[in-house]
């Protein structure tokens, strides 16, 4: 399933698709992850790859194609529907800077709805194993991706940052996240990493008592439930 977009890659853009992929699949060797990228990329090998940067025309022109990388991966024993769909999509995306402005692109849906949602093709419903990479629709069983993209970190910010302040640790769901390639340099560096860091804090603050140093907008979150153990903010009350 080859991708509307093309893209044009340079050696520095391949490097960078390659730590992007790497960052969510971790588990998977680095020369097959190397192999499953020049497939989906259109060469035989990643040899083949390398080889054309070394050609005219240059840059390359690429059009990432899902099913030919997840189809390698799979032939090294890595089930396709553990893979987020647009893992390579994304990693293409942002190694070579072309994020489109995206109206094609399907936002997360809110928690209590994700297995309500019908399939775009069939209109049947998904279901979701574990919740954490895709949604298999009933019908068809194609896979749905709605898993946010790192670039809307704005839009989840601060239902990450509350929850970090009443248990006093990044949530689960922000950690599934990095599945989806860029969400892990957005979770450990930078200004948001450090506020993270801030917010665990607060929560030792308030835990121990120390309301002063904990600001009036936290603050005001506790006002109903002044215990740390029970936390009323469930993974329901934001739309993720």
């Amino acid at each position: 399933m080859e991708h509307r977009f093309k893209y044009q890659l340079s050696l520095a853009a391949h490097s960078e698709i390659k730590r992007l992929v790497g960052q969510c699949i971790p588990h998977v060797k680095s020369s097959h992850r190397a192999e499953a990228i020049a497939r989906g990329l259109g060469f035989g090998t990643n040899a083949a790859l390398l080889a054309g940067f070394n050609e005219e025309p240059w840059p390359l022109v690429v059009r990432p194609d899902r099913l030919l990388f997840e189809g390698f991966l799979a032939t090294k024993d890595v089930d396709p529907e553990t893979l987020q769909v647009d893992l390579l999509y994304d990693s293409v995306a942002l190694a070579t800077g072309e994020f489109r402005n995206s109206w094609h692109w399907r936002g997360p849906p809110t928690r209590s709805s994700l297995d309500n949602h019908p399939c775009w093709r069939c209109g049947e419903t998904f279901f979701s194993v574990d919740r954490k990479t895709n949604r298999i629709c009933h019908g068809c069983k194609i896979r749905d991706d709605r898993m946010p993209r790192a670039d809307l970190l704005h839009e989840y910010k601060e239902g990450i940052l509350i929850e970090v302040y009443f248990t006093g640790e990044l949530p689960q769901t922000a950690k599934e996240f990095c599945a989806r390639p860029g969400w892990t340099d957005v979770l450990t560096s930078g200004q948001f990493a450090d506020s993270i860091s801030m917010h665990v804090g607060y929560w030792e603050d308030a835990k121990a008592g120390r309301w002063d140093d904990v600001p009036r907008r936290l603050k005001r979150l506790k006002e109903a439930d002044r215990t740390l153990n029970s936390n009323p903010f469930k993974a329901s009350s934001f739309d993720w």
